[in-house]
């Protein structure tokens, strides 16, 4: 249950990081999945933007897991890549305004 939280904290993280550099709100939860959003609908590569947006989504069934046991165990080793990825994508992108 822990990983989980650290999974989204990572990809929070690193939200946060992007969007301080872009002047983005992400100071609520949904101020902060919005800016995902936005960041990921910003980028020119379809797949790229595709990537992002399930990277975003498999990082919230990882906070709603620790809240709630919402995830298989099949479904955690699936999206936990997916995450990781995310957050490696999400990171090449600071300075990069």
């Amino acid at each position: 249950m822990q990983a989980s939280e650290k999974l989204w904290g990572a990809a929070a993280n690193a939200i946060m990081a992007v969007a301080q550099q872009r002047g983005l709100e992400y100071g609520t939860h949904r101020a902060l999945v919005n800016a995902a959003r936005q960041i990921a609908d910003e980028q020119d590569d379809d797949l790229l933007r595709s990537k992002m947006r399930v990277g975003i989504l498999a990082a919230q069934q990882f906070h709603s897991h620790f809240y709630n046991r919402t995830m298989e165990l099949e479904d955690i080793e699936y999206d936990r890549p997916l995450v990781h990825r995310y957050v490696a994508l999400m990171l090449t992108l600071l300075d990069q305004e």
